[in-house]
């Protein structure tokens, strides 16, 4: 008598257990196919992009896997982190600058990104608000607690730190036609994991 999977073929019980077996697998398959990489992100809003940068996004644009992802939900900011070293890495997104901490390690991570572009809302960005740091090793929560405007030249912003910061620098003023004359300078500390699992437990 034939047998298929363990089963009788004449056996009553096989066309159900067939069937279960079907419907998990096709369940599985879902959920794999659900599941997007830790490190995509949103299609920019361009809305408040210069055409330049529009332009050079579409030139730029890339799959390929980024350091990081950095989300500011309260100004619907959500880039790709890309090394400073590689080529287009601000016109497709932020850039970390090399010789700061790695994106989720400890010390002062600095990135940067065009003022007339990916952080171009960050004018509007005040002490308090959250900042998420996604790498492969899972996400980081920071929050901002200073702001402050230097000469373009000043690199103090990325000195190391004890602390671990995250620090986002773009050209200001915003909307200054030709070399600004200054950076605009977000500086953000890291949340402990449990303050941060608490704050998450009291928004559901």
């Amino acid at each position: 008598m034939a047998v298929f999977c363990g089963y009788h073929r004449d056996s009553p019980d096989i066309a159900p257990m067939i069937l279960l077996r079907i419907l998990l697998l096709g369940l599985f398959s879902a959920s794999l196919a659900a599941e997007e990489p830790w490190y995509d992100a949103q299609a920019p809003d361009q809305g408040d992009w210069s055409a330049k940068r529009i332009e050079t996004y579409d030139e730029y644009s890339t799959t390929e896997k980024p350091l990081a992802v950095i989300k500011v939900d309260a100004l619907a900011i959500e880039a790709q982190v890309f090394p400073d070293s590689r080529p287009g890495a601000l016109e497709m997104g932020a850039a970390w600058l090399a010789g700061t901490a790695l994106p989720g390690a400890s010390g002062n991570t600095a990135i940067a990104g065009h003022r007339d572009s990916c952080f171009r809302k960050l004018e509007g960005v005040s002490p308090g608000a959250r900042i998420d740091l996604i790498t492969g090793q899972g996400s980081q929560q920071f929050e901002v607690n200073e702001v402050s405007i230097v000469d373009a030249l000043d690199v103090s912003p990325l000195d190391d730190t004890d602390a671990n910061v995250l620090t986002l620098i773009t050209c200001y003023p915003f909307y200054y036609r030709g070399f600004a004359p200054d950076l605009y300078i977000v500086r953000a500390r890291r949340i402990p994991e449990s303050t941060s699992a608490e704050l998450a437990d009291s928004a559901e």
